[in-house]
C-alpha cells in the first residue's frame, strides 16, 4: 500500500510539471491584463470645434455610453460640463471661456477618461461701429465674438474676469456699470466702447424694425442700415437655457420693490418672448448672476 501511494504521488507531480511547462496564455489575454495601478482609459477622442473668444464646442462619439462629462482646465480654474446626447454624439457647448487662454480638456465616459486635448481661445476682437440713424452707433457683433455670425460670450453683470459661474450676487456689479471700471465692453474693447444705457437700448427697440430670422434678429435702423443680434439664450451657472430666445444686458440698473422686498436693484435687459416680440425690463428674471449677451455702443472719448 505504501509503495502504491508513493507511485501515485510521483505520477501527479510529473503531470503537473508537464502541464505547466506546455501551457501558455494567449497573446491577446496577456496584452489585455490590467494591474490595480492602471487607470482605465476610454476609447476614442474628443473633437473640438467652433473655438472663438468666449466659447468652444466639445464632442465625443459613442453608441454605447450612457453619460459623458467633459472636463476643461486652465490657469483660471477647473470646470465640468455634462454632454447632451444627439443620436450617437455627446455635445458640450462651453458657455464662458476666458479670451486668449489655453485649455486642457478630456471626456469622462462611464468612469473612463479619454486622452487630453488642448485648445486656445481667440483674443478679443473689436467690431466696427454701425450707424443706424440713432443717437449712438452700435457694434456689428457681440463681446466675445469675432464676426457677426458668432454668438459671443454669456457674461454675468459686470464680470470683467470672464470666469464667474457663481449664483452669489457679491461677485457681480451692484450698481449701474456703463462707462465704468466694471463695464465689460469698455474693459475688453477699449475706451471708445461701452455697454448701452437704458435709453439707448430703448431707442434701439422702439425706433428700429425687428425681424426674426430663427438664429438671429435683423435690426434695421431709420436710415436703412442694419445689425444682427444672435439668439443665444442665457446662462445660469454652467447651464445654458432658453437658447431660442435673446437676452442682452444694458449697463443700467433700476430699483425693484415688491410685497416681500423693500428695494432691490436689477439690470435692465432686452429680451425676446415666445412669440418673438421684444421687451425691455428688469426684475427677478434679470438677476446679475445670470449670463447674458452684450452688444456695445460706440462712444468715442479722448480720456
Amino acid at each position: 500500500m505504501k509503495n502504491f501511494i508513493n507511485t501515485l504521488l510521483l505520477l501527479c507531480a510529473s503531470f503537473s510539471f508537464v502541464g505547466c511547462k506546455d501551457f501558455e496564455l494567449p497573446e491577446e489575454f496577456v496584452a489585455g491584463q490590467v494591474t490595480p495601478d492602471d487607470k482605465p482609459t476610454a476609447t476614442g477622442t474628443i473633437t473640438i470645434t467652433d473655438v472663438s473668444t468666449a466659447t468652444a464646442t466639445l464632442k465625443y462619439n459613442s453608441e454605447l455610453a450612457d453619460k459623458v462629462v467633459f472636463h476643461y482646465i486652465s490657469a483660471n480654474g477647473s470646470y465640468t460640463f455634462t454632454g447632451v446626447k444627439d443620436e450617437y454624439t455627446f455635445v458640450a457647448k462651453l458657455p464662458l471661456l476666458k479670451a486668449n487662454t489655453k485649455y486642457t480638456c478630456f471626456a469622462e465616459v462611464d468612469g473612463r477618461r479619454t486622452k487630453e486635448e488642448t485648445f486656445t481661445t481667440k483674443p478679443h476682437s473689436t467690431a466696427e461701429p454701425v450707424d443706424l440713424g440713432l443717437s449712438v452707433k452700435w457694434a456689428s457683433w457681440n463681446v466675445g465674438a469675432t464676426s457677426i455670425d458668432e454668438p459671443g460670450g454669456l457674461y454675468g453683470y459686470g464680470d470683467i474676469t470672464e470666469t464667474q459661474f457663481s449664483n452669489s450676487y457679491k461677485y457681480y456689479g451692484q450698481n449701474s456699470i456703463w462707462g465704468g471700471s466694471n463695464d465689460i465692453a469698455r474693459v475688453k474693447w477699449g475706451k471708445n466702447w461701452r455697454m448701452p444705457t437704458y435709453s439707448e437700448m430703448s431707442e434701439l427697440k422702439s425706433k428700429c424694425t425687428w425681424t426674426w430670422k430663427e438664429t438671429y434678429y435683423e435690426v434695421v435702423g431709420p436710415n436703412g442700415n442694419s445689425i444682427h443680434l444672435p439668439i443665444c439664450g442665457y446662462r445660469d451657472g454652467n447651464s445654458t437655457r432658453y437658447t431660442y430666445r435673446l437676452y442682452y444686458w444694458t449697463g443700467y440698473m433700476g430699483s425693484y420693490s415688491s410685497y416681500y422686498y423693500s428695494e432691490y436693484y436689477y439690470p435692465y435687459t432686452l429680451y425676446s418672448n415666445d412669440n418673438n416680440s421684444i421687451s425691455l425690463s428688469y426684475g427677478n428674471n434679470t438677476a446679475a448672476f445670470l449670463g447674458f449677451s452684450i452688444r456695445p455702443v460706440y462712444s468715442y472719448t479722448s480720456n
